[in-house]
């Protein structure tokens, strides 16, 4: 999703800025703007919009103060580890949109592991014994009726990284994966969007073993009934290419995420299919710490930040809070910084402006329907 992952390639920017490598900070700034501009667009009132906007101007600002050789950084003091070079965007593997697979194959595979993800062991432990051990261990998964194949909906609030895991999922196999939209499979044709999956899961077939990602699942599996005759047509053939998986020998492992588990097709998420069901909760304090230290704990000034009063007033932040909260927190600092043209410390004032400025987006009614749903589910 945009808003877990604009921060993600605006710090791999400030990374690559800082270690004196400005055509990676370059595509890394842009494709955050982008994700920036998709969240303006999508935002749900002109106040949210404008913020947004705000942000995406200042971070293109600052990708083409780089295209122009307006900004300069000095080398960082301290040395980039190889495994964070390896980490920075080349700009020749920026995604591609076609008529093909591109249209849902990210042409750079996934570069994040669950190193990156905060918290959630158990639902990393689970995924092990159900994605990954199956498919690092053919044999022995083999003797025990294992397919290394799998489907799991993932499920929670929004902005908990459901996106993320995914993509980690992937990252820690190195497989390829393809990252599914409804509205690039639905069409108002007769008969398009049923080829359109058709397609998809035959390009998955060609790259397997790969990952099938479905991003809001609830879109494009909602309940069957009324007059929609499009998603009538279109959650049959979905099922039809999920047995096909199931039975087949292809090595295709199919994850969803939905912030809306109760609109799903019940014979969607039925064993087999999408059955395996983990809870995507709001980061704990624990969570909360590893996030924001690991994108607070290098930049100048961390040394002014109670981090122990960040966790404590952070309670029921999703992880995309907190993204929004840090960058509320470097913003300021940073665009002193591109004034002045040198590093400066970030304040404490910056902290606790950006604290006024910020609140949970997920209610007490919210969670709420998540326990009913986590109750229902488990019988």
């Amino acid at each position: 999703m945009p808003a877990d992952m604009y921060f993600f390639h605006f710090q791999k920017g400030m990374d690559a800025f800082h270690a004196g490598h400005n055509e990676t900070a370059r595509i890394s700034f842009l494709k955050s703007a982008r994700l920036l501009y998709q969240l303006a667009k999508e935002a749900p009132d002109p106040a949210a919009q404008q913020n947004w906007l705000t942000r995406a101007r200042r971070v293109q600002d600052l990708a083409l103060q780089l295209e122009t050789g307006q900004t300069s950084s000095k080398p960082a003091k301290k040395p980039v580890s190889d495994a964070k070079k390896s980490k920075s965007v080349p700009a020749s593997r920026e995604p591609e949109k076609s008529e093909d697979s591109s249209r849902w194959e990210l042409t750079e595979r996934p570069d994040v592991t669950f190193a990156d993800i905060a918290g959630l062991d158990s639902v990393k432990e689970l995924i092990q014994q159900r994605v990954i051990f199956p498919l690092r261990n053919p044999e022995i998964a083999a003797a025990y009726n294992r397919r290394a194949g799998a489907g799991i909906m993932m499920y929670g609030p929004p902005g908990t990284g459901k996106t993320m895991m995914a993509k980690a999922i992937a990252g820690e196999m190195n497989l390829p994966f393809f990252t599914v939209q409804s509205s690039s499979i639905l069409s108002k044709w007769v008969g398009d969007a049923e080829q359109n999956l058709r397609d998809l899961f035959q390009k998955a077939r060609e790259k397997a073993p790969s990952v099938l990602f479905f991003d809001e699942a609830e879109a494009l599996l909602c309940k069957r009934g009324g007059n929609s005759t499009v998603m009538n047509r279109v959650i049959p053939e979905f099922l039809a290419q999920v047995d096909g998986v199931s039975k087949g020998s292809e090595e295709l492992l199919l994850i969803g995420a939905t912030n809306r588990p109760w609109d799903l097709d019940p014979a969607a998420v039925r064993t087999g299919r999408f059955g395996e069901k983990i809870y995507i909760p709001l980061p704990d304090a624990a969570a909360r710490e590893f996030l924001l230290r690991q994108k607070l704990g290098e930049l100048p000034g961390v040394e002014t930040i109670n981090f122990s009063e960040l966790v404590e007033k952070t309670e029921g932040y999703s992880g995309a809070d907190i993204n929004g909260l840090v960058y509320r927190i470097i913003d300021p600092a940073f665009v002193r910084a591109v004034q002045m043209g040198t590093q400066v410390p970030i304040q404490a004032e910056d902290v606790q402006t950006a604290l006024a400025e910020t609140s949970p987006s997920v209610t007490e009614k919210d969670l709420a329907e998540f326990e009913k749903y986590r109750k229902e589910i488990q019988g």
